[in-house]
């Protein structure tokens, strides 16, 4: 056993096996370590590398609880370890936590590539999602959203384990010989009408679940902290004005309140297809809004990012700027097939709008300008939004 400490607890680290050949000198180990813990340290046994304990050391363990007059938390439990806590009783009278389990995407295809993270085809059953934070509370977070969605009728993917790879976790999907709907496209552009059509089957599907309010986030909401986001400079040279702002922001209240579920980050990468299903992955912008927020999120990867940089399309979507222009054109027709030409005129504003905003947004607080290509993308949609808003 190791001992270490945080700025708040004495973790206590148990490896290999513990039983009657050696849970004397462990027990004498962990006493003289609990000798050395400070007022108000919470006292932790991390079983990562545990393997098996036997009636000796659940002894050790039922010792500690009396001498500090508490439970401690035992953590990282193997499955096997678990096991033999459950059967004594000891997952009743501590806190155990699992393990989680250990995996390796070395080689493994990426399947599609977010925000939030990364997902692999780990083998013909299933996908990983390896989350960029190094906390699980984005993992955590995300299959909580599915659940809830899926609790309401949106198509989704469940995550049935939480697992590690590497220094970062990771979520585990069944997607058996499912394929992403992007490497589809790829495979077969000359379809591209049925595939707008699939898109938009889709969209309509998400869109007519309701849902009430507090249960997911209002996407009109992020986009008004967008703007105060933008709004920090406000009336420096050559950036937004106080008053460009005003108009941002009546913009934005001015679009229709709506409790229908959106995606939130909808694009071809994020729907994987088993057969004639088509299920959504990559939730972490799951919210409710009006459909046109969600047709401006669609804008962005195939037209928005490209107005400046025509290859942009190939190195997102690996789809040709033509084919993404038109791709994006015959979807939003397709959607609102009922509408005028006058009225989806202004609707194809509106989603600029949206649109602009957003990608503001990413070239300045998450990019932060820190090369020519971001400014000079930021004051290219800057100088947009704002005649479309004049």
């Amino acid at each position: 056993m190791t001992v270490r400490k945080t700025d708040t607890e004495l973790i206590i680290e148990l490896a290999g096996r513990i039983d009657a050949t050696n849970a004397v000198v462990i027990e004498q180990e962990v006493f003289h370590a609990l000798r050395e813990r400070q007022p108000g340290e919470t006292v932790v046994f991390d079983a990562d590398d545990l393997t098996y304990i036997s009636s000796a050391g659940l002894r050790i363990l039922m010792k500690v609880r009396k001498r500090l007059g508490f439970a401690p938390e035992i953590r990282n439990v193997s499955l096997e370890v678990y096991d033999i806590l459950e059967a004594t009783g000891f997952t009743e009278m501590f806190t155990v936590t699992r393990g989680l389990r250990k995996l390796s995407v070395d080689g493994c295809e990426i399947v599609g590539k977010g925000g939030s993270g990364t997902v692999y085809r780990y083998d013909p059953e299933t996908v990983v999602k390896v989350y960029h934070d190094p906390g699980p509370e984005k993992a955590l977070e995300e299959r909580e959203t599915a659940r809830r969605a899926f609790v309401f009728g949106l198509p989704t993917a469940i995550s049935y384990e939480m697992v590690q790879v590497g220094d970062r976790y990771a979520s585990v999907f069944e997607m058996l010989d499912a394929e992403c709907l992007l490497d589809i496209i790829r495979a077969t552009p000359e379809k591209l009408e049925e595939h707008a059509r699939d898109i938009v089957g889709l969209l309509k599907i998400i869109h007519e679940i309701e849902v009430p309010e507090g249960i997911f986030p209002v996407f009109k909401e992020r986009m008004l902290h967008f703007i105060e986001n933008l709004a920090v400079d406000a009336g420096k040279p050559g950036d937004l004005t106080q008053e460009n702002v005003e108009a941002m922001t009546a913009f934005v209240n001015s679009l229709p309140d709506s409790m229908q579920l959106m995606h939130g980050d909808f694009h071809p990468g994020n729907i994987m297809c088993r057969g004639d299903e088509k299920l959504l992955i990559d939730l972490e912008r799951l919210s409710t809004g009006d459909p046109l927020f969600e047709l401006g999120m669609l804008y962005i990867p195939f037209v928005g990012f490209a107005e400046t940089d025509p290859e942009d399309n190939m190195r997102f979507l690996g789809l040709p700027y033509e084919f993404c222009q038109e791709f994006f054109r015959r979807v939003f027709t397709l959607y609102y097939s009922e509408d005028s030409e006058a009225e989806r005129a202004e609707k194809l504003k509106t989603i600029r709008k949206i649109a602009y905003i957003e990608m503001m947004h990413k070239m300045k607080v998450t990019r932060r300008m820190k090369d020519k290509q971001t400014v000079d993308n930021y004051y290219f949609w800057m100088k947009e939004l704002l005649e479309l808003l004049m």
